[in-house]
């Protein structure tokens, strides 16, 4: 299971420390092909993908595949908004 999965939420699931570090941290990194964004939307990318947190992520999965799915880009969008992005 994934630290983004929603369902960790929905079931009142406990994400349990790892002082150890046992597990590998997982670290999400934004690619396009080159060439295939126009440089404002790469430097958006660019600028804000360090401020996506752990749960924007799981609520991005809940939004794009949950009960009432919606758009990748319909969802990307209410997060710029709501970020100020």
């Amino acid at each position: 299971m994934f630290s983004t999965t929603p369902s960790i939420a929905d079931n009142g699931l406990a994400v349990l420390e790892d002082p150890g570090n046992d597990f590998i941290a997982q670290q999400v990194v934004p690619l396009t092909t080159e060439g295939r964004l126009p440089q404002a939307a790469v430097d958006a990318r660019n600028e804000h993908s360090g401020e996506i947190s752990t749960e924007d992520l799981a609520e991005f999965d809940r939004r794009v595949s949950g009960e009432e799915p919606v758009n990748a880009a319909d969802a990307a969008e209410e997060w710029r908004s709501a970020n100020g992005c």
